[in-house]
């Protein structure tokens, strides 16, 4: 896939122009990323938390029992 490296192997060879190269990138990014968000929801012990700076307390409460802090 274009995810990685790959897609910048395939600009640098000349096989994509610029733009269907970051078209094709974004487009596996997101595809990736939903597939990461379809596989955690059917996590169990997934804490999703909301983004921005308030998170960040909440976040170190919840992995503290994991690195012994």
């Amino acid at each position: 896939g274009d995810l990685g490296t790959h897609g910048g192997e395939v600009l640098l060879a000349g096989r994509r122009p610029l733009e269907a190269a970051i078209l094709r990138t974004s487009e596996r990014t997101r595809s990736y990323a939903s597939r990461q968000r379809t596989w955690f929801r059917a996590e169990p012990d997934i804490h999703w938390l909301p983004p921005g700076p308030a998170s960040v307390e909440a976040a170190l409460g919840l992995a503290r029992p994991f690195v012994g802090v």
